[in-house]
């Protein structure tokens, strides 16, 4: 959050890439630890829509740039998402590999509701998309422990926080 803005990159699986070079600039995006917690902690924004990722010396896929929105007021773990049966066909238990996946408005609301979280509002996505918003997972815990991306979120090339 301090950074205020970061690089959602790393991401090497194609059907996740294809989720981020959907995202447009107001879109929202859960992030969700992968690794560590198993939980959905927070909501971002993207900042800047797809460009080539840095960190991708072939430079076939790409990154988004993302900022912190807020903490979600309680975290959802993957446990609780599995038990609660308007979540069954969400993408995140789906395809559980994929890093980027979408996530209906009617789970988005579930999810906040289950987080007890009271501002379960559309957002600027609905207008475009009204079927489906984003979830981003991490591998690891960044920018001070709970905004994150695939697999890194960063300030630049290399310079993961």
């Amino acid at each position: 959050v301090e950074q205020k803005e970061g690089m959602w990159d790393g991401v090497r699986n194609h059907t996740a890439a294809i989720n981020l070079r959907t995202m447009k600039v107001g879109d929202e995006a859960f992030f969700y630890h992968s690794n560590i917690g198993l939980e959905i902690v927070g909501i971002m924004t993207i900042s800047e829509e797809h460009f080539i990722d840095p960190t991708d010396e072939k430079a076939r896929f790409v990154a988004v740039k993302v900022k912190p929105v807020r903490k979600i007021a309680n975290p959802v773990t993957l446990k609780a998402i599995k038990a609660n049966p308007k979540l069954a066909e969400m993408e995140l238990i789906r395809q559980s590999r994929l890093s980027v996946a979408p996530v209906r408005p009617v789970e988005w609301k579930e999810i906040l509701k289950m987080a007890g979280d009271g501002r379960c509002d559309a957002s600027p996505y609905y207008a475009r998309y009204p079927n489906m918003k984003r979830i981003g997972r991490t591998s690891k815990p960044t920018m001070r422990g709970y905004w994150g991306t695939a697999q890194s979120l960063s300030t630049g090339p290399g310079q993961t926080r």
